[in-house]
């Protein structure tokens, strides 16, 4: 009887020999479809501008459409048999929805994160809150990043994809005086108190500051002399 050689590898596995295959006919490995480049999530524009999200799987077959609404719930659509060709950069998706097949023809960047077509039928994600992908022209752009972080140093995650960004901006000189009171955020006149009273001084003794008149169209004030000096400014 014949027994396939084999040989045993540094990490202490057993290679079989091409003789394996070619004499007993073990089983070769499969080799994945060209359309496996398309594997992970693309993201294209949803009707009024919105964000939806398209999911391929390992063998780069349409197996989910889903999209975020703006109070930040997950609406998805699962897809079952759809099927999908990749001849050079040439895509071909056939996807079946409860409305029709829709069929999406394109071609694919050379650079694989790009997919540019049109489709023959919208894909509805959720008929209540109006998310829908529209027929027609489509571009679908390969999910890169969910946060900054996912990209490399000098980049920003901008609508899923790492762009150049503009680096760290340097604080400005207010910037800076606010975080020294506890808080970064301007929070009104007070705060330029702070530095400025000799200025605030100045200003509440100008005749813009202490502009009033006799009331005649402020229901219950009829009469009495107001302004902004006791309903607008803010000292």
């Amino acid at each position: 009887m014949f027994k396939p050689k084999s040989v045993r590898t540094v990490g202490g596995g057993v290679l079989l020999l091409a003789s394996c295959w070619l004499m007993i006919g073990c089983p070769m490995p499969p080799t994945p479809p060209a359309s496996a480049v398309l594997e992970g999530d693309w993201t294209t524009e949803t009707e009024g501008g919105g964000v939806a999200f398209v999911r391929f799987d390992a063998l780069g077959v349409v197996t989910g459409v889903f999209a975020v609404t703006a109070e930040g719930v997950t609406v998805t659509v699962d897809i079952d048999g759809a099927t999908t060709t990749l001849d050079v950069n040439d895509v071909v998706l056939r996807i079946p929805t409860n409305t029709g097949e829709v069929v999406f023809e394109g071609t694919l960047s050379a650079d694989q994160n790009t997919l540019t077509g049109t489709v023959t039928r919208s894909i509805v994600i959720d008929d209540d809150l109006l998310i829908t992908i529209p027929e027609g022209d489509i571009t679908l752009v390969r999910v890169e990043c969910e946060t900054d972080a996912d990209c490399a140093e000098g980049e920003e995650c901008v609508n899923s994809v790492c762009e150049e960004g503009n680096g760290p901006t340097e604080k400005t000189f207010h910037e800076i005086q606010f975080e020294s009171l506890g808080d970064p955020n301007y929070q009104g006149t007070q705060d330029c108190l702070t530095c400025h009273s000799n200025h605030g001084a100045d200003i509440m003794e100008s005749a813009h500051w202490n502009w009033g008149g006799a009331v005649d169209n402020i229901a219950g004030l009829e009469g009495e002399i107001h302004g902004k000096v006791d309903l607008v400014n803010d000292y």
